[in-house]
C-alpha cells in the first residue's frame, strides 16, 4: 500500500511510470489505484477521519495525475470509488478515465 502524504510515495510512482512510459508508447497508462482497504488505517487514519475516505483518495489521484502529467498520457484507474463515494468523483481531473471493475468470481462464460 502506498500511503498518501508520505514523502517518498510520489517520487516512487513517478519513477515507476516514467520507466513504463519509456517501454510502452501508448497514449494511455493504467495506474491501478485499487485495493485501497488500508486507506484510513495507519498513516492515513487521521486524515481520513477528518476529510473522508473518498476525498483523501481523490486528492491522492490528483497528485499522481499532476506528477505524471509530463508523460503526456491519459491515466486510467480502477473506478471503485464511484461505487463507494460517488460525491468524491466530481473532484477527479476530467481527463482521467475510471475503469469499471468487479471483485469476486468472473462470469461463468469466462471461466
Amino acid at each position: 500500500m502506498l500511503a498518501p502524504g508520505q514523502a517518498a510515495t510520489l517520487p516512487l510512482i513517478k519513477d515507476w511510470f516514467t520507466q513504463i512510459a519509456a517501454e510502452f508508447p501508448s497514449p494511455f497508462m493504467h495506474i491501478g489505484a485499487d485495493e485501497t482497504w488500508d486507506l484510513g488505517a495507519g498513516r492515513t487514519r487521521d486524515q481520513v477521519q477528518t476529510q473522508g475516505r473518498g476525498i483523501v483518495y481523490v486528492a491522492f489521484l490528483k497528485q499522481i495525475h499532476d506528477e505524471l502529467a509530463p508523460l503526456n498520457r491519459r491515466l486510467l484507474f480502477w473506478g471503485d470509488i464511484g461505487g463507494t463515494d460517488p460525491d468524491a468523483v466530481a473532484g477527479l481531473p476530467k481527463d482521467m478515465i475510471a475503469v469499471p471493475g468487479t471483485t469476486g468470481a468472473p462470469p461463468a462464460s469466462t471461466r
